[in-house]
């Protein structure tokens, strides 16, 4: 039998520490392979994004425990981060974030996968309420246009002496083809 192993795994992040600081913390805390991600993973589809994470597990076995030196430097969204931690605890490891001291060994998987339940259930309710929030603020109270009178007419004259149709429909807060009604009905 195989003793259990620390795999490390480093991110590139714009905001975070180098990948050099990261595999420095990684092989201080014990890590004997480290799998880098050179990328960010913007712009990559999602089944490309970490091919170095996806390597590192699936070069865990059982009793092994996946760590990183900051819990963000996982995956580039909640739920990215708790299906991760989710596939890991599921192959009987352990994960470990360095900097948040946050620790499932292997041994407690279920205890982790308790956790992270929580956490993705959380997070799905959140995700709702917040879309829901966003589509309530989307929804603006209606504008009643402002129409024009014959009797603006000599205003509106004086007013494209000096400007454009596009600006003046902005100062009088109405649309240009209205102006260009009132425009045609008095020429």
């Amino acid at each position: 039998m195989m003793s259990a192993r620390l795999i490390g795994y480093a991110r590139a992040s714009v905001i975070g520490p180098a990948l050099a600081e990261q595999e420095k913390q990684l092989r201080n805390g014990g890590c004997s392979e480290i799998f880098r991600d050179e990328a960010t993973g913007v712009g990559a589809p999602r089944t490309q994004r970490f091919p170095s994470r996806s390597a590192a597990i699936d070069t865990l076995n059982a009793g092994d425990t996946f760590v990183v030196c900051r819990f963000d430097l996982l995956g580039r969204s909640t739920a990215d981060i708790v299906a991760t931690i989710w596939s890991i605890l599921c192959l009987d490891c352990g994960f470990r974030s360095l900097n948040e001291g946050i620790s499932f060994e292997a041994r407690d998987t279920m205890d982790g996968r308790d956790i992270i339940s929580a956490i993705a259930q959380a997070t799905k309710a959140l995700d709702a309420e917040i879309t829901a929030e966003n589509q309530s603020s989307r929804r603006a109270p209606r504008v009643v246009r402002r129409t024009l009178d014959d009797k603006d007419w000599p205003k509106i004259a004086k007013m494209l002496e000096n400007m454009s149709v596009s600006a003046a429909a902005r100062e009088l807060g109405v649309s240009r083809p209205t102006l260009y009604r009132i425009m045609k009905r008095m020429s």
